[in-house]
């Protein structure tokens, strides 16, 4: 392949993959998610045209082939689900919702502060809106589950049917958040 025409290839797809980065980006999917991703696919398109060939392959040959490193290949290859969708991250789900909750002006008050929400009640002031209108789909009445995210709670959910995220040292009022 030429230098010339290698670089044509380059451009050609960076303009083909910013929508496809976008579209990505704007759905929750993380870089090293795609990066993973595209690992599977190099790693898959390696054995499928190795096969086609009529080759015999090893994970060795795999690895030098594409690019992916042994150790990688290795662990993608022993995976019985590897070539399977994976499920959706929640953690892209919590960051869409703490994100509209901190954008979207019904769930602010008066001076920009996320307010208190309940879980459900009247009025779409209410957590269970909040999760039903987050671009990412989300079962809403499963909504206390995403209150999670790595390992540490995140949002507090108590007797009155109030929701709260607080932090290190913060608690909310009627005002906002107040930090002690």
């Amino acid at each position: 392949m030429t230098e010339t025409y290698r670089a044509q290839l380059v451009h050609t797809l960076r303009s083909v993959l910013r929508p496809l980065a976008r579209i990505l980006f704007r759905a929750g999917v993380r870089f090293d998610e795609f990066v993973e991703l595209l690992r599977g696919i190099y790693v898959e398109i390696t054995i499928r045209d190795a096969l086609d060939a009529g080759q015999r392959i090893s994970t060795g040959r795999i690895s030098i082939l594409s690019g992916v490193s042994k150790r990688d290949v290795d662990r993608l290859i022993s995976t019985d689900d590897w070539l399977r969708i994976p499920k959706p991250t929640d953690a892209a789900a919590l960051a869409a919702v703490l994100h509209r909750w901190h954008t979207d002006s019904a769930f602010l008050g008066p001076y920009g502060v996320p307010l208190e929400l309940p879980l459900t009640g009247q009025g779409g002031r209410n957590f269970t809106d909040l999760v039903a209108g987050s671009p990412i789909a989300i079962d809403a009445t499963n909504a206390p589950a995403i209150g999670k995210a790595g390992g540490q709670r995140v949002v507090n959910h108590n007797s009155s049917g109030s929701t709260t995220a607080p932090g290190l040292n913060e608690s909310q009022d009627s005002v906002g958040w107040v930090t002690t």
